[in-house]
């Protein structure tokens, strides 16, 4: 078998083999590999734990406002001591805080239960009005701020007579203030640190690029495509020159040779020839 045959087949084969190698390289590189590891790791967790439950009587105190209005009062006529109104309210027994201001002259203030209510109306004449028992009263004054203790719960009336020779508007605010005992309820905590294992189990995985086979497979086709390339170069064929077709020459009749004429030898085939001979007498070479 000739050695160019031989490289061609040898060629075939690295490159089936070359081709093969890459893609089974090319297919690894999408393949998903699913790697199981188990790790221990030490960790800590804390619990909080309600470990008891106090009970506490707290003092607290405040104010509320229980009424706030704006009373009109007209100029009174001749004929009376004045005008006047009131204004009511529930309030808790306590401490209570009042205050008034009249804007158009000194007004007469009383704040009275519902019994001292009842005794202010029925009293007559202007003199004896002012003498009337309430809760707190001020007289001729454009404005009044007070507190006064409260002994038991109920109904507060506020009255306001003007006794000026125009209207007055008093601006009333009433506010009460308040002690309450109230439980409260505490609670006190733990807190408990203990140590746990947990285990870890991963992870899929895939291979980083194309990988060492895929390469070596195109190395295979690369080396495959040379020895080809060898394989079918063929061996340069050499001419003979100036040959001449064998039906056009004509051998020269070869004398016997003679001292005197032998002088040289022909520069092709070295062959002896006459010196005056222009061809060779042997391969026929021009000389």
């Amino acid at each position: 078998m000739r050695t160019g045959t031989v490289l061609v087949i040898l060629a075939v084969l690295l490159a089936i083999l070359g081709a093969g190698f890459s893609y089974s390289g090319y297919n690894e590189s999408f393949r998903v590999t699913t790697v199981t590891s188990t790790q221990q790791v030490t960790a800590t967790s804390t619990i909080t734990k309600a470990v008891g439950t106090a009970v506490s009587t707290v003092t607290e105190s405040g104010s509320k406002v229980v009424l706030s209005e704006t009373i009109d009062l007209e100029a009174p006529e001749k004929k009376y001591c004045g005008y006047y109104d009131w204004r009511h309210a529930s309030i808790d027994a306590g401490q209570v805080h009042g205050s008034f201001n009249s804007i158009g002259g000194p007004v007469d203030f009383w704040m009275l239960t519902e019994t001292q209510l009842g005794k202010w109306n029925t009293t007559k004449g202007c003199d004896p009005l002012l003498k009337v028992a309430a809760v707190a009263s001020r007289f001729g004054s454009i404005s009044y701020d007070f507190t006064t203790n409260i002994a038991s719960s109920g109904t507060y009336y506020f009255a306001f007579m003007n006794t000026n020779t125009k209207s007055v508007s008093i601006q009333l605010k009433v506010e009460l203030y308040y002690q309450e005992v109230v439980l409260r309820e505490s609670t006190s905590y733990s807190t408990e640190s203990s140590p746990y294992v947990t285990k870890t189990v991963t992870v899929d995985t895939r291979p980083a690029g194309l990988g060492l086979l895929f390469f070596c497979g195109i190395g295979l086709i690369v080396i495959a495509g040379i020895v080809l390339t060898l394989g079918i170069k063929k061996p340069p064929v050499r001419s003979p020159a100036h040959v001449l077709p064998t039906s056009s020459v004509v051998a020269p009749k070869v004398e016997p040779p003679s001292g005197p004429t032998l002088g040289r030898f022909c520069i092709d085939c070295g062959a002896p020839i006459p010196a005056h001979a222009v061809f060779c007498n042997k391969c026929g070479s021009k000389q």
